[in-house]
């Protein structure tokens, strides 16, 4: 008879980025209850409360002003504490609202995103469980899985927010003005079978995969993207190597959802072994 594990979600990947970030941040893991379920309200952003969103929304803010500010305390050592000594370093200085709009985003990101990320890696990995195997056997592919993975899975259900043309912009499709505004579409391009031939494949030996744009580009590149990859990585890798025989406890329809504008994942990925 096959052993039935806890819930994969809520035992293991809801708790992996939440406590990597606390320690990065130096937030205190005791303040995580007060403010995380805030975070996940947040991202989720339904628009059929807003007011409730907003109240949430402000909630996390407060709170990441609370610690820039001084008015809640940090943990010595954390990035947040090296911030606010080094910022008069920064040209011009950085004052409390750009260091909040900063670390708002990190403590948002590097919990949430991951956590999205994260699980519906390993809920694909377990519908497909020759890539879980192959993954179990061959631990050196986990960088370039876990890139396909993040190139061909979505966020959430919207691909980018609004960009503004900084110049005139000839394209394949015809000219775009400087000023119009645009919803550029990342899942189509990491999708796009001039770069990643077959790209509805998760292929782990495709040579173009790190050319996908799921963290953005230019200035507008994820600040976590090295964070979010070496977490990802390092709990595929382990996972597999732990628990090889490793299997979805119901079929994949099953597994619920959660569906929102930035956060869309599963909420439970009951397994066996």
């Amino acid at each position: 008879m096959p052993h039935r594990s806890p819930h994969l979600f809520s035992d293991l990947i809801d708790r992996v980025p939440i406590t990597v970030n606390c320690h990065f941040l130096g937030v205190p893991l005791e303040h995580v209850d007060h403010f995380r379920p805030s975070s996940r309200i947040v991202q989720i952003a339904s628009h059929e409360d807003m007011p409730d969103l907003v109240e949430h929304f402000y909630r996390v803010y407060g709170y990441v002003q609370d610690l820039v500010t001084g008015v809640r305390p940090v943990v010595p050592g954390g990035l947040i504490e090296q911030f606010r000594a080094g910022r008069d370093r920064a040209e011009p200085a950085l004052d409390d609202a750009e260091l909040t709009g900063i670390f708002f985003g990190s403590l948002l990101g590097a919990d949430q995103n991951i956590v999205s990320v994260l699980t519906k890696s390993l809920y694909t990995l377990l519908a497909a469980l020759a890539l879980w195997r192959r993954l179990a056997e061959e631990p050196e592919i986990a960088p370039r899985l876990a890139e396909e993975l993040i190139r061909l899975i979505p966020l959430g259900t919207i691909s980018a927010f609004p960009r503004i043309a900084g110049r005139d912009l000839e394209t394949s499709v015809g000219l775009v003005p400087e000023g119009s505004v645009l919803y550029p579409d990342p899942f189509a391009a990491n999708r796009g079978p001039e770069v990643f031939p077959d790209p509805l494949v998760i292929d782990p030996d495709r040579q173009s995969a790190k050319r996908h744009l799921q963290f953005g580009y230019g200035m507008h590149h994820c600040m976590g993207a090295a964070l979010a990859r070496m977490e990802i990585v390092t709990v595929l890798t382990r996972l597999a190597k732990e628990f090889p025989t490793l299997a979805l406890a119901v079929e994949p329809a099953d597994v619920p959802w959660d569906i929102g504008t930035v956060l869309r994942r599963p909420t439970s990925l009951p397994v066996t072994w």
